[in-house]
């Protein structure tokens, strides 16, 4: 039967059901060829047997492709490799890579301690969960001084942007010496881009084509600019003014968006000023003073960050602990990054948070918050847990 619909050609057939029909074929043909009856005497092993399933398994794996290569010309559809052929071959894009973060940490030596000559990647810090940072460059700690160096990350993605003050630990000992990472950020970390950010950019393409910047545009001015920026508000309806835009700007759980200058209030001195922070919102401003209309005037700012404190009781069966509490944690995390700016956060949602898919899970009882959460405008939400564990 011929292929109808987009539908049929992503159907797959089971390797089981491309045996049976391969069967059916070769019992429809013994019926008019006796030298073939045999072939519904089946015998583990038997040549024929065997010949026909190696055929039906040779035809099934062709089948798998076919579903593939029929999305890979939809961006919707298209996904990893395809889509990346897609978008570069149809849009000119390419996928934005993983990227390191980078922290600007501080060492303090103790009266009495020091001065230390600390020299290119010496240093090794972490945190209490494990994740690395090496220092870079180098310089000398006076005693009882201070010296600022920067730590990159050992893995790219955003997993290593840290919040202030949790880098503390040294692996790399210096007798009388702490560390901190409570200066600003140098630069945030991002993962490979996302099938779903790379389609967004795929959409938004073609607002590039417009004379003047809209909406649409200026996200696929951001999405371009910064890949570490996920969540993107645009204010269009002059804020500052006739012909003014804000853009607000967020990465993941919003750490490192908060380093950033405020251009509104410290608007650069000149409509093509870069914006000073050190946070991808700077390339973001940059990127956007380049394209931006005559007579226009286009800031770019980090969203505030609103800090929810999730807590909550949650009673697991005895022994199952440790397989519920990272699920949980992940969907929090999941809840946090699905979140837009200005959003609300739905009561319901945390309730599916706590409960999703968190195996030995009995009952979740959650004390704060009690309502949905509406967040301000221009507002990102950086979810935290107060997780209480009583094994029943």
């Amino acid at each position: 039967m011929a292929i109808q619909t987009l539908a049929e050609l992503l159907g797959t057939r089971t390797l089981e059901q491309v045996r049976a029909q391969f069967s059916a074929w070769m019992t429809a043909r013994a019926a008019t060829a006796p030298e073939l009856a045999e072939i519904t005497e089946w015998v583990s092993g038997g040549v024929l047997k065997t010949l026909l399933e190696l055929d039906a398994e040779t035809f099934w794996r062709f089948e798998q492709l076919l579903p593939e290569l029929a999305k890979s010309g939809f961006v919707d559809l298209a996904s990893g490799t395809w889509l990346d052929f897609l978008a570069q071959s149809q849009y000119n894009l390419t996928r934005a890579i993983s990227v390191f973060a980078i922290d600007s940490v501080t060492l303090t030596a103790q009266a009495g301690s020091g001065p230390y000559t600390i020299t290119d990647n010496q240093l090794w810090a972490v945190t209490a969960n494990g994740l690395k940072f090496q220092s870079m460059g180098g310089g000398t700690l006076p005693t009882g001084g201070t010296l600022v160096l920067q730590f990159i990350a050992e893995h790219p993605g955003t997993e290593y942007n840290l919040p202030r003050g949790v880098l503390t630990k040294l692996l790399t000992p210096l007798s009388g010496v702490t560390i901190s990472n409570s200066s600003a950020r140098f630069r945030a970390g991002a993962d490979t881009e996302s099938d779903a950010r790379l389609r967004q950019r795929c959409k938004l393409r073609w607002a590039e084509l417009a004379a003047v910047p809209t909406s649409d545009s200026l996200k696929a001015y951001v999405l371009a600019a910064a890949p570490a920026v996920t969540k993107i508000s645009v204010a269009d309806n002059n804020p500052r003014g006739a012909g003014t835009a804000d853009v607000v700007v967020s990465a993941p759980g919003g750490v490192g968006v908060t380093d950033c200058t405020d251009d509104r209030v410290n608007p650069p001195t000149s409509n093509t000023a870069p914006f000073y922070g050190v946070f991808s919102a700077g390339a973001v401003n940059a990127y956007l003073q380049a394209r931006r209309g005559l007579c226009s005037s286009i800031y770019a700012y980090p969203a505030t960050i609103t800090t929810i404190t999730i807590t909550a009781t949650i009673q697991v069966l005895a022994g199952f602990q440790a397989q519920a509490e990272p699920r949980i944690l992940a969907n929090l995390t999941a809840l946090q990054n699905s979140l837009e700016i200005g959003g609300l956060l739905r009561y319901n949602n945390i309730i599916d948070a706590l409960l999703e898919g968190a195996l030995g899970t009995v009952a979740v009882v959650v004390s704060s918050p009690t309502a949905d959460v509406q967040l301000s405008v221009g507002h990102d939400v950086v979810i935290v847990p107060d997780l209480t564990w009583v094994e029943v």
